[in-house]
């Protein structure tokens, strides 16, 4: 009998939390269902990783090998000069030598240049990919204090944005999140090449509505990673102050993630008209996540950029509205007073505008009805079945054509 194919599927910061880790979780799933073995390899994102060698310390220079297994974490790959973000993109020889040994190479990351990280192997490789690091970085472009550092940060992000570039190139098939990310990656690799719109899918069964009818007096809710400036929860808390401040008598809000507040994000949701109306919750199971979302009303969020967006689609499963800035992501499923809204990227505006679409969507009549088309859009786009299946069928096809 055969052996079962083997797939290595690799995901830089797998143990970060966010939507990287949580794509590499379905396709996990997905892989397993269909019989193929799956082994996760994280690439260790942080420059002062203990699998890494850095050129600061000493100690790691005698580092001889750059896999470590881990009882808890599994198997992580480090790399040398790790202070150099680029390395960290370009891993070692030692990597690709253990991943010639698999039937096929799945990556799963925020952006291209990580699959620079599997270059040159004999196997197939496959990318799943949200997003480019010039778009998820444009909030930062303003931020710097000093001219030096935002030149500085401007350097970074365009030599970044070469390796996205030379990335997107290095594997067989590539599977993207939204359409603008499909014409960037044809328009880069040549429009005959395999780029196929497949976003990872939603458990809708683990995401359902309640039975009962739509609350509109039930809290609002958040979900997103702390401390990450792309998710723009700073301005989120602004904006509901700027709600509470337009309408005294707004529903709280359930602020949902995962790793450690920011000092800004803190100091915005202490804000006196809003602090005894936030609860926050931190580390919550999908299960426990479920619950909160079914008990709410209406899905809150202000990211700069998503590739997707897979938490507002969780909430849409559990029949949500969603208000939301608009990125590429959310532009795949939120229809304009259909099934939520979506907001401008304007800071100056944006609280205002957030102000007035909540107040309208909890106090007219389309809740419900926006409630019921939530739930349809992510089961007619989104169902982590079907989803599944399309993963599935393209990977085979590459294992199959590698023999």
């Amino acid at each position: 009998m055969p052996a079962q194919p083997r797939v290595a599927l690799v995901v830089p910061g797998k143990l970060h939390g966010g939507g990287v880790p949580r794509v590499a979780e379905f396709l996990t799933s997905a892989f397993q269902s269909a019989g193929l073995q799956v082994v996760a390899i994280d690439l260790a994102v942080e420059w002062d990783s203990s699998a890494s060698m850095q050129l600061s310390r000493p100690q790691s220079w005698r580092r001889r090998t750059f896999l470590k297994q881990s009882e808890t974490d599994g198997l992580v790959a480090g790399t040398r000069l790790s202070e150099f973000q680029a390395m960290r993109f370009l891993q070692t020889a030692q990597l690709r030598r253990f991943l010639e040994s698999f039937d096929a190479v799945q990556v799963v990351a925020g952006v291209p240049a990580w699959a620079l990280s599997v270059r040159n192997l004999n196997v197939p490789v496959a990318l799943q990919v949200a997003t480019r690091t010039l778009w998820e970085r444009e909030c930062h472009r303003g931020g710097a204090r000093h001219e030096s550092k935002r030149m500085a940060a401007l350097s970074a992000v365009s030599l970044i944005n070469r390796l996205d570039s030379a990335g997107i190139r290095v594997p067989r098939v590539v599977f993207v999140e939204n359409q603008e990310m499909l014409y960037w990656a044809k328009n880069v690799r040549g429009y005959a090449a395999e780029v196929l719109l497949i976003p990872p899918g939603i458990d809708t069964h683990v995401f359902n509505p309640n039975l009962g009818p739509w609350n509109s007096e039930a809290p609002l809710i958040t979900v997103g990673r702390f401390g990450d400036p792309r998710k723009g929860l700073e301005r989120l808390v602004r904006s509901y102050a700027a709600l509470v401040d337009h309408w005294s008598h707004a529903p709280d809000l359930r602020i949902v993630g995962s790793g450690e507040m920011s000092d800004a994000e803190v100091r915005a949701t202490r804000h006196p008209a809003i602090v005894n109306r936030i609860s926050v919750h931190s580390g919550v199971s999908d299960k426990e996540l479920a619950n909160l979302l079914r008990n709410s009303s209406v899905f809150v969020a202000t990211p700069y950029e998503e590739g997707l967006g897979l938490a507002a689609l969780e909430a849409m499963s559990a029949g949500l509205p969603v208000v939301t800035t608009s990125t590429h992501g959310s532009s795949e499923y939120v229809t304009n007073g259909v099934n939520g809204y979506l907001l401008s990227q304007d800071d100056f505006v944006l609280p205002l505008e957030f102000a007035h679409r909540v107040h309208e969507l909890l106090n007219g009549n389309q809740g419900v009805a926006m409630s019921r088309e939530a739930r349809s859009a992510v089961l007619e786009k989104f169902d982590a079945q079907e989803q599944s299946k399309k993963y599935v069928e393209h990977v085979q096809t590459l294992i199959m054509r590698n023999r």
